[in-house]
């Protein structure tokens, strides 16, 4: 969801560290390695990618009249390709329609059987703020995942007391920050943007 650890640092240390230690850069892994864990949960407990991607590839069998993307909102849907063993086909021009918002792709029929595969190219997730400008067709990440993201980085930098440099270091894997749980208000924010299947 979020770049933790390269445009976002500075502004996660702004916001968990006090104003003097924003200069400092002994928790920066610590920092970065919460931010990618928690960017991590958030994509999990969602059933969706927040991150925006350029020309992401979405793979499936081809016995489909649609499909759920799971990078949304979509900019664009580059192409579409089925393939078997023997050969592959363009399907491009089989998109009936495109829900930018919810990320369904519907198409004229069903592409193919469940020995085909589908690769769908497309654009889509959301953008964040990099310090460059925003591309044509984007969309910003909304303010109030940007701030549960927050919570739930100053919540387990306080249960892993990150400040106090007892925090797991090199032998901690994200994943199991990443399996913390998620603070009561962080699942409050982020369930209108669940997608359930």
């Amino acid at each position: 969801m979020l770049n933790a650890g390269f445009s976002t640092l500075d502004y996660l240390k702004r916001q968990i560290f006090p104003d003097v230690m924003e200069n400092d850069t002994e928790w920066d892994e610590d920092l970065k390695r919460i931010g990618s864990a928690v960017a991590v949960q958030f994509d999990h407990y969602c059933n969706r990618q927040f991150a925006r991607k350029v020309d992401a590839i979405y793979l499936d069998k081809a016995n489909h009249a649609s499909v759920a993307l799971p990078r949304y909102p979509v900019e664009s849907v580059l192409a579409v390709e089925v393939s078997s063993k023997e050969n592959s086909c363009d399907k491009t021009d089989a998109i009936y329609s495109i829900g930018n918002a919810s990320g369904i792709v519907e198409f004229t029929q069903q592409l193919g059987s469940y020995r085909e595969r589908m690769a769908v190219t497309f654009t889509g997730g959301y953008w964040l703020d990099d310090g460059n400008a925003m591309p044509d067709g984007a969309t910003a990440l909304p303010a109030d995942i940007l701030n549960a993201f927050v919570l739930q980085v100053q919540a387990i930098v306080k249960a892993t007391d990150v400040l106090r440099n007892a925090a797991v270091k090199a032998e901690g894997d994200a994943m199991e920050i990443a399996a913390l749980t998620i603070v009561p208000i962080v699942a409050q924010i982020l369930n209108p943007y669940r997608r359930y299947s």
